[in-house]
């Protein structure tokens, strides 16, 4: 049993099939994992600060759309 992060990665990768797969998908992966994800519109100053969050009661990843894209791709593969 792995117990470094690349080799939680890895174990993953191969598990969910996206072993071979670039760039990882990692919507799919947050989505076989039961994780949904969804977008959120900052308003204040203050939320355009936060890139994302995690509801783990609800197996929600929020990310924020005004992130670029390799930052929220950072914050989905941060959650997981």
């Amino acid at each position: 049993m792995p117990t470094s992060p690349a080799g939680k990665a890895h174990k993953l990768l191969k598990e969910t099939g996206f072993s071979d797969t670039y760039p990882i998908p990692l919507v799919p992966i947050a989505e076989s994992l039961g994780f949904s994800i969804q977008e959120f519109q900052a308003v204040t100053d203050e939320q355009k600060e936060i890139s994302g969050l995690v509801f783990y009661s609800r197996s929600n990843i929020m990310i924020n759309d005004a992130q670029p894209e390799v930052r929220k791709r950072f914050t989905i593969a941060h959650e997981i």
